[in-house]
C-alpha cells in the first residue's frame, strides 16, 4: 500500500472511532520500511491521534519528537520545512500556539523563499499569532503573504490570506476594514471557483445582515460539503456585528463545531467569548 492510500485508510479509521486499529496499520507499515521520509509522516500521524483524538499527550509528544529528530538527519530543506509545517499544525490544534509558531518558523528557514509552501507557512505564522491575540504581527506575517502571492500571482494564498487580514480587523472591532478584505477574497475565490470561501464570505454577510434564513442555508451547505472549520470561523469572528440574539448562538455552534474537528484552541477561545458575552448580558463587566 503507498503512503496516500495507507494515510486515506488510517483516516477512515480515526473518524469511525478507530484509532487504535489505525495507530496498529500505522505501527506495521513503520515496521515495514527503511524510507526515512516515509517514517517521519508515519510517525506523524501517530502524534496527530495521540494528541487530538486519543487525548493522550505524552505519546503524541513522543511520537512527534522522534519524527522532528528523524527529520534533522534528511537532506531535502524543502522536504524538513513540509513537516515542520505540519508538526506545528499539530501543536496548533492542542494550543501549544508558541511552540507551534517556533517550528512554523524553523519550516520557513528550510523552505524556498517565495514558494507555495513558504507562503502557506507565512500564513500560519500569522495565524499562531493571531491565536495568542497578537493581532498586530499576525497582520504582518498575513500582508506579507498577500504581497508576496499576489506577486506570484498564487490566487488560493491572497484568497486566504485575504480573508484572515479581514479577521483580525473583525476581532479589531473594525467592520469597515474587514469587509474591504472579505470582498477581495470574494472576487479572486469567485473567480477560481474555490467554493469553501465563496460560501464562507457570503455566509459572513449574511450573518452580519442579520439573514438568518441565509445563514441556515450556507451553514447546512457548508456542513454537507465538510467545510467545517471556515463555518466554526464565520460564527466565531464574526458573532460580534451579528444582532444580539443571533450572536449567543453563533458561538454556541462555534464551539460544538470546534469541538467535532478537534480544535481545542479555538473551541477554548469561542468559550471565553461566549463566557464575555454572558456577563455583559447580566450586566457584568
Amino acid at each position: 500500500m503507498d503512503l496516500k492510500a495507507l494515510q486515506k485508510k488510517v483516516e477512515d479509521l480515526v473518524w469511525r472511532g478507530e484509532e487504535d486499529e489505525a495507530l496498529s496499520l500505522l505501527d506495521e507499515a513503520i515496521g515495514n520500511t527503511a524510507d526515512k521520509k516515509m517514517m517521519v509522516q508515519l510517525l506523524l500521524s501517530k502524534a496527530r491521534i495521540f494528541i487530538l483524538f486519543k487525548k493522550d499527550m505524552d505519546k503524541g509528544i513522543e511520537n512527534l519528537d522522534l519524527a522532528l529528530k528523524l527529520v534533522e538527519d534528511i537532506e531535502d530543506n524543502e522536504f524538513r520545512g513540509q513537516m515542520l509545517n505540519t508538526a506545528a499544525g499539530i501543536l496548533l490544534y492542542t494550543g501549544d500556539n508558541y511552540n507551534a509558531m517556533r517550528f512554523y518558523k524553523k519550516a520557513l528557514e528550510n523552505l524556498r523563499e517565495g514558494s507555495y509552501d513558504y507562503l502557506r507557512v507565512l500564513n500560519n505564522i500569522g495565524e499562531a499569532y493571531k491565536r495568542v491575540g497578537e493581532l498586530e504581527d499576525a497582520k504582518k506575517y498575513f500582508e506579507m503573504a498577500y504581497k508576496m502571492a499576489k506577486e506570484r500571482n498564487e490566487k488560493r494564498i491572497m484568497i486566504y490570506t485575504g480573508e484572515n487580514i479581514g479577521e483580525i480587523y473583525a476581532l479589531q472591532n473594525n467592520w469597515k476594514n474587514a469587509e474591504e478584505w472579505l470582498n477581495k477574497s470574494l472576487k479572486i475565490a469567485e473567480e477560481i471557483d474555490e467554493e469553501r470561501m465563496v460560501l464562507y464570505i457570503n455566509l459572513v454577510f449574511a450573518l452580519v445582515e442579520g439573514k438568518m434564513e441565509e445563514v441556515e442555508k450556507i451553514g447546512k451547505l457548508m456542513k454537507k460539503r465538510g467545510y467545517l472549520h471556515e463555518l466554526a470561523d464565520a460564527y466565531y469572528y464574526f458573532h460580534i456585528f451579528a444582532p444580539k440574539p443571533i450572536a449567543e448562538s453563533c458561538l454556541k455552534e462555534a464551539i460544538e463545531i470546534y469541538g467535532e474537528i478537534k480544535d481545542g484552541s479555538m473551541q477554548n477561545a469561542a468559550i471565553e467569548s461566549l463566557q464575555r458575552l454572558e456577563k455583559m448580558e447580566k450586566g457584568a463587566f
